[in-house]
């Protein structure tokens, strides 16, 4: 299985490329779910001009079943940049797999609100997640640090120019991501984080600055500086050799995840009882 976030169907941004299309055509993934979040014929801000971008969830079995389960809108923005802005979406994929049937979920919530509306957003998830009544797996961009999460500012891709703009970071809520913790099966338990620094760097998944840009407090190349994207699983089932691949050459990657995209994949292989 793979789940995707902000993956492109037909934009400006992407040349046109049909991404959901393009990876069905060159693997062995056979089956997909599109769920969009952003549409727009053309938007004004920074030349992106036409915008199709979503969520997708890719299968090499059958896809029985989609549904697009929307999420709460923001509600601290104007009435111009809301009209062209995201609009946020659970997306669930029942997959044949044999003679079970799986419940698959992507997930990808806000990341500058400055309204609550992420917290609420990740409570919505959990709530989807604990009435499910088939065995599932959710995996997204959660934007949220795990509950045991020692750094929660002044990381060193922050930018002064971003500050008093609809993109300055607000403080994180690691306490959000606990229920998740302690009712589900995460692919990276906490005890494998860690509690120390050191330790939770292994498992970083975001930056803002990649490694063609320095960072201007450390005056050294981007690379992963915090956790933002999760991997859950449901109570009965486990996961075996959880991992963030943060560079290359780690089961089977062969490019660097740094230049392809601000989020480093999140990997585990499922255990079903």
């Amino acid at each position: 299985m793979l789940l995707t976030e902000e993956i492109e169907v037909n934009s400006k941004r992407s040349a046109y490329v049909d991404m959901v299309q393009h990876v069905l055509d060159h693997t062995r993934l056979n089956y997909g779910a599109y769920f969009q979040t952003w549409a727009s014929r053309w938007i004004p801000s920074e030349g992106l001009g036409r915008m199709d971008l979503g969520n997708a969830i890719f299968s090499k079995y059958p896809i029985t079943f989609a549904e697009r389960i929307r999420q709460e809108d923001r509600t601290d923005q104007g009435a111009l940049t809301s009209t062209f802005y995201i609009h946020r979406a659970i997306g669930r994929a029942l997959v044949k797999v044999g003679d079970r049937e799986l419940a698959f979920h992507v997930v990808h919530t806000e990341a500058y609100d400055q309204d609550g509306t992420k917290q609420k957003q990740i409570r919505q998830i959990h709530d989807v997640l604990a009435k499910e009544t088939r065995p599932w797996l959710v995996g997204g961009d959660f934007n949220e640090l795990p509950p045991i999460a020692l750094q929660l500012s002044g990381f060193d891709d922050e930018s002064d120019k971003a500050k008093g703009t609809e993109f300055e970071q607000p403080p994180y809520t690691p306490a959000a991501m606990q229920p998740f913790f302690d009712e589900f099966v995460p692919a990276i338990p906490l005890a494998q984080y860690g509690t120390t620094l050191d330790a939770q760097r292994r498992y970083f998944t975001h930056t803002v600055l990649g490694p063609g840009h320095v960072s201007a407090q450390t005056g050294k190349p981007g690379f992963w500086n915090r956790t933002l994207d999760h991997l859950f699983a449901s109570k009965g089932t486990a996961f075996r050799d959880g991992d963030v691949l943060q560079t290359s050459g780690r089961q089977g990657v062969a490019s660097d995840p740094l230049w392809l995209s601000d989020h480093a994949p999140v990997v585990g292989v499922w255990v079903l009882p």
